[in-house]
């Protein structure tokens, strides 16, 4: 019985079973994300046109709080804000099932997220971060070929939602 005791102390104290805390991002924090700073993907010389800079990934859908997307040669930046994480992803099921691009969900482990892409030019993967839906176009070649673009730009911003998101 003592060595039934302390296998479960020792696994507790040791297992990092712990669930992940949900997290926040606030919509204030859009411009705090430097979208135009963001390394190897926008050339120097590179026109981005900011005039999108309050539009949202998916037009206006339910819980839709704001959203920023940047636009330039053959791709963009997008991240919309939504009340709520099941909100964005609600939002995300209802585009796959309106456009004609079909969009398939990512099962690989490249991007630490629900994420889903499309093998359409332009490629886009799109990531969902807490109460954030992230979007990533680049429109040369085919998936294969600039999947690590994709999936390195992703996993950037997703570093930048989570630095500025708070625990809920």
């Amino acid at each position: 019985m003592k060595r039934i005791i302390f296998f479960l102390i020792a696994v507790s104290l040791f297992c990092s079973c712990e669930k992940e805390s949900e997290m926040y991002f606030d919509s204030e924090n859009l411009s705090r994300l430097n979208l135009l700073e963001v390394e190897q993907f926008w050339l120097d010389d590179e026109q981005v046109d900011t005039s999108y800079s309050k539009a949202s990934l998916l037009g206006y859908s339910h819980g839709y709080i704001e959203g920023i997307a940047l636009l330039g040669e053959a791709k963009s930046i997008k991240v919309s804000v939504f009340e709520s994480k099941q909100l964005a992803v609600n939002a995300m099921e209802s585009q796959i099932a309106t456009v004609a691009c079909i969009i398939y969900e990512g099962t690989t482990v490249q991007i630490n997220s629900k994420w889903w892409y499309t093998e359409c030019i332009p490629n886009y993967v799109f990531t969902n971060r807490w109460n954030t839906l992230i979007a990533v176009s680049y429109g040369a070649g085919n998936f294969e070929k600039i999947e690590y673009i994709l999936f390195s730009i992703s996993n950037e911003l997703i570093s930048r939602v989570d630095k500025l998101s708070t625990k809920i």
